[in-house]
């Protein structure tokens, strides 16, 4: 503004003294340029001021968008955690249902090694009381029985703190050697029921990379589900058959049973959290669910259940380990 206004007064000044000067234009076109660079001066400093304002206003905003962008990674945390939180509170209900379950099949399994053994020491007292001459040898004999009796237990209990431990580390394991111990787990269950529990065991062993526990629990809660359908429709001759096989790039597993299907109404929803179609029997809804869950999260694999000529058949693919 200083140097328009020197100008200015130097203008005005020629403006006066024109008369005493020679100039080689008329006077008032220095009062026409004078206007022309203040109005361009004007326009500058309403440029830079409405720069500045823009600036400050730039500032303020970054200063908010960074408070919101903190607070919103604060809630995205918490949310993030709630949610680890209700699906790790999802999974335990899960297990400690499928866990419940177990027991019971501990039960079953070990009232008959318990009947033979009860069994075998009466022998014993029997042929004692009547005097019998080869007591030593039935002794000897009884001993190795209720020694296989008792392996035979143990390995059950086991099979059954194998599963229930709570963290294992992830290893490259054998599918074959967790769906026998999946079917050791339910097999008295199923002899229960009368429902047979059939695995085509592959010629090959195939290998995944994960928790085996969480495998085991995932085909469990299908194959426990299968025969739940199969007792409430009192089939005959029930069955509940496991298929593994492999192409190139995928390992698949074939779950199916005679139970005669899935409605179609239930069918989209078999895998959503708390549906069930049991729920007045004590089912959770949380089964399926979490199979699906281990299935596609911690094996990175898919799964989908039709409807076949005979039952319903779940289909499981993994991503071949040397695919």
């Amino acid at each position: 503004m200083i140097w328009i206004a020197a100008l200015f007064f130097a203008i005005i000044n020629t403006l006066i003294l024109s008369p005493q000067l020679s100039l080689p234009y008329e006077p008032i076109y220095l009062l026409f340029l004078l206007i022309a660079l203040a109005l361009e001066s004007s326009y500058v400093l309403f440029s830079h001021n409405i720069q500045d304002r823009y600036e400050k206003e730039l500032s303020i905003k970054n200063r908010e968008l960074k408070h919101l962008t903190f607070n919103l990674q604060e809630e995205v945390n918490k949310q993030v955690a709630i949610t680890r939180s209700k699906d790790h509170l999802l999974s335990q209900q899960s297990k400690m249902a499928s866990v419940g379950e177990m027991l019971s099949n501990i039960s079953h399994q070990w009232k008959q090694p318990l009947s033979t053994i009860n069994v075998l020491i009466q022998n014993v007292h029997v042929a004692e009381d009547l005097g019998d001459d080869n007591v030593d040898e039935l002794i000897h004999v009884t001993l190795h029985s209720i020694l296989n009796q008792t392996d035979l237990m143990q390995t059950t209990m086991q099979d059954f703190l194998s599963f229930s431990r709570p963290d294992v580390d992830n290893i490259y394991f054998s599918i074959t050697h967790a769906l026998k111990m999946m079917q050791t787990l339910i097999q008295p269950s199923f002899k229960f029921h009368e429902v047979e529990l059939i695995f085509k065991e592959p010629l090959e062993d195939y290998k995944l990379f994960g928790k085996e526990n969480e495998l085991v629990h995932a085909i469990m809660n299908i194959a426990n589900n299968a025969k739940d359908a199969l007792v409430q429709s009192n089939v005959e001759e029930a069955k509940v058959t496991i298929t593994l096989m492999k192409d190139q790039e995928h390992i698949m597993m074939y779950i199916c049973d005679n139970a005669g299907g899935i409605s179609d109404d239930v069918l989209p929803h078999i895998f959503d959290p708390y549906f069930s179609t049991k729920l007045d029997n004590g089912g959770t809804g949380l089964g399926l669910h979490m199979s699906a869950k281990i299935i596609q999260e911690s094996f990175k694999g898919s799964i989908k259940v039709v409807n076949n000529d005979l039952g319903a058949c779940f289909i499981i693919s993994f991503k071949a380990l040397d695919a």
